[in-house]
């Protein structure tokens, strides 16, 4: 008796599924109706509705073939319904199920390419993807020579320049193994994976790639400036030597591709960041503040600017100047302690200019006042802090002893101008204590 209710249970189950599957493909039918208003062949719309129905239940192996049916006969009608994507995805499925046998596996990697295909000329818009897939199953599926392959994955990239990193990729290995007997693959290379790093300058691993395709990072920075130098209208190839070129330490390559980068674009502030830099790592003083000058007219809030600005002239010995522009760094940014560290350095640097072997009273007050100015950005507790401490501790013996004060009549609160001719352009004074 339990088994004929079983049994009965399994007849009710069957016909419930059967139900259902009427009453999808008739609800099918009706959404589809304005869509297939202008065919006849109802059958193909069966095909159709059966993948669908076995796709929505994770039946693969079942739709599968009705799937391929539809797309052999006219997929135009099915392209809203993403006929194609879901195949691809029901392709690979199948493949690299560890139950299909390797006769099946072989089926599928017959149909692949035909399937790819009809997708790139029915969904253009999504070519440079399909493409892509169409290479990888060439390339691990079909086990296809390089020379074979790689052209297609160009092929996708030249579609879709936003194609999946993760073929990009596998194009710019077969670069690397092309350019073991061709150099020249070697720069095709660099110029992908520098693309690459624009795009996602958060994955370290494009820079490893572009290390992986020279001898060694200078080798690298040689590579790309001479590709710039053979298309200098190629702002794309200026900014990748000029940014690799930087990395390796050689500004001598950096600086052409940056000058003909602001000359093209004056209006980029990174540009001139970067070409202030080069100068002032190539020593072109003169240059460098007029890059630095440049880009505070482009961002007069750019602290760093009148900093670097600051510390040409600390070169030049240009300390009154130098000095001038630290205040506009504070002006900028008020609790900074970095311009006042820089500040006591130029206090510092007065006295060594000056000194002639015999440390004199004037030149004990500018150390007190270097002392000062240290401990003032010490007090501020930045960045630069422990430094400004440390350098206050190692100036506290040269400043002027309680004997040289009382000898001079100086008590405790009295005021000292910082004077002599190695310091009137300070114009500050210091505190007896």
């Amino acid at each position: 008796m339990l088994e004929q209710k079983d049994n009965f249970k399994k007849i009710g189950d069957d016909k419930l599924k059967a139900l259902k599957f009427v009453l999808f493909a008739a609800a099918f039918v009706c959404f589809s109706a304005q869509t297939f208003s202008q065919t006849n062949d109802t059958e193909i719309m069966s095909k159709f509705s059966l993948f669908y129905e076995y796709q929505r239940n994770n039946d693969m192996l079942s739709a599968y073939p009705y799937g391929l049916e539809v797309i052999n006969a006219d997929p135009s009608k099915f392209i809203k319904f993403g006929i194609f994507r879901k195949m691809d995805l029901i392709l690979f499925a199948l493949h690299d199920s560890t139950e299909t046998s390797a006769e099946d596996k072989q089926k599928y990697e017959s149909d692949a390419i035909a399937i790819y295909e009809k997708a790139i000329k029915y969904e253009p818009e999504k070519a440079g993807y399909y493409t892509a897939r169409k290479a990888y199953i060439m390339e691990v599926w079909l086990k296809q020579p390089i020379s074979d392959v790689f052209t297609v994955y160009e092929e996708a990239i030249a579609l879709d320049e936003n194609v999946d990193p993760y073929y990009q990729d596998r194009l710019g290995q077969m670069y690397k193994e092309l350019a073991i007997d061709n150099p020249s693959y070697k720069v095709f290379g660099l110029q992908l994976y520098q693309k690459l790093q624009e795009k996602y300058p958060d994955e370290q691993r494009w820079a490893l790639r572009m290390a992986e395709c020279a001898d060694d990072l200078e080798d690298l920075a040689r590579i790309m400036f001479e590709l710039w130098e053979k298309d200098k209208e190629n702002d794309t190839n200026a900014w990748s030597s000029a940014t690799t070129s930087m990395r390796a330490n050689r500004y001598d390559l950096a600086k052409q591709p940056l000058e003909s980068l602001t000359k093209k674009h004056p209006e980029v502030v990174n540009y001139w960041v970067q070409l202030g830099l080069v100068y002032s790592k190539l020593d072109e003083r003169d240059n460098a503040i007029e890059a630095y000058k440049q880009l505070i007219k482009l961002e007069p809030s750019n602290k760093d600017a009148y900093i670097n600005i600051a510390l040409v002239y600390k070169k030049m010995n240009q300390l009154s100047v130098s000095r001038s522009y630290l205040q506009k760094a504070l002006s900028v940014s008020e609790n900074w302690d970095y311009p006042i560290y820089i500040e006591a350095q130029l206090y510092e640097q007065a006295i060594s200019n000056c000194s002639s072997g015999q440390v004199s009273f004037e030149d004990k007050v500018a150390y007190k006042l270097a002392y000062d100015t240290y401990l003032r950005a010490a007090r501020m507790g930045g960045q630069h802090s422990g430094a400004a401490s440390e350098r206050a501790g190692s100036l506290k013996n040269a400043c002027p002893t309680q004997e040289d004060y009382f000898f001079r009549n100086y008590k405790s609160g009295n005021e000292i101008a910082v004077n002599g001719k190695c310091y009137d352009w300070i114009g500050k004074k210091i505190v007896v204590p």
